[in-house]
């Protein structure tokens, strides 16, 4: 069954193949989008950048850059993961307006510098509490390297290497009923209260619509944590039963995690 059937019910005959090539024309457009902004910037300019997520959305481009600023100079910034009420609706207007879809709680930013330097001290940022959001900050440059021994990223800072180490949960539940609308606040509380100290979650979203796609990756802050998440049985959140696995192989990974 696909998105479309389970948001929004059933379509007839020719309604069906016309939303299946809408669906299919909107995502050939993001990739476009998506390949300019890798493309527009050399390996010079990405070493500059960082990526930013899981910011409130009410957190304004001038707002970003205040608070990322304190870091270095600011060359650019730029906003996106919007997802505007209607489709006529450009994502500038719809995020200045306010007019974002209703279960979108959250932006991303790339925030650019002008000494790369700068990225090294925003990184500390990272697992920040913002509005009640939990801050997700990273390079733009380089492969993550996720493996199967659980490490979800490795990231040098003042020449101390820092190890994360993660479990991969999968919510599931019966009649294919998964809540797209979760939030990575609510996990990561919830991972807090029942296992130990969260550095981040990292819900896997639709980039068309900005739905949850059912699985997260959640970084503890200590691999003890990590031996604990895995061996819980019968954990639930939001009634729904958990199931936590270590992190799979790189090859099966890489595929849903990228932003």
């Amino acid at each position: 069954m696909d998105f479309q059937n389970r948001a929004g019910g059933k379509t007839g005959g020719g309604g069906v193949d016309s939303a299946a090539d809408a669906n299919v024309d909107r995502r050939e457009r993001l990739k476009k989008n998506k390949k300019k902004l890798t493309d527009e910037m050399d390996l010079e300019e990405k070493k500059r950048t960082i990526f930013v997520g899981n910011v409130p959305r009410t957190i304004t481009i001038r707002a970003c850059r205040k608070l990322f600023s304190q870091f270095g100079t600011i060359d650019t910034i730029r906003m996106r993961n919007i997802v505007p009420t209607a489709e006529s609706l450009s994502k500038r207007v719809a995020h200045i307006t306010g007019e974002l879809h209703g279960k979108q709680n959250s932006v991303n930013f790339y925030v650019k510098y002008k000494q790369s330097t700068s990225v090294e001290k925003a990184l500390l940022y990272n697992g920040t509490i913002l509005e009640g959001h939990r801050i997700r900050v990273d390079t733009c440059y380089g492969k993550k390297d996720y493996n199967k021994s659980t490490t979800v990223f490795i990231d040098i800072l003042h020449d101390v290497l820092l190890i994360y180490l993660s479990v991969f949960c999968y919510l599931y539940f019966n009649l294919g009923n998964i809540p797209f609308d979760t939030k990575e606040d609510d996990l990561a509380n919830f991972f807090e209260e029942h296992v130990g100290s969260v550095l981040f979650v990292r819900c896997v979203k639709d980039q068309e619509t900005g739905m949850g796609k059912g699985f997260a990756f959640v970084i503890f802050k200590s691999p003890s944590s990590v031996s604990l998440a895995v061996n819980m049985t019968g954990l639930q959140f939001m009634k729904r039963n958990l199931r936590i696995t270590n992190i799979m192989k790189k090859s099966k990974v890489l595929f849903i995690v990228d932003y």
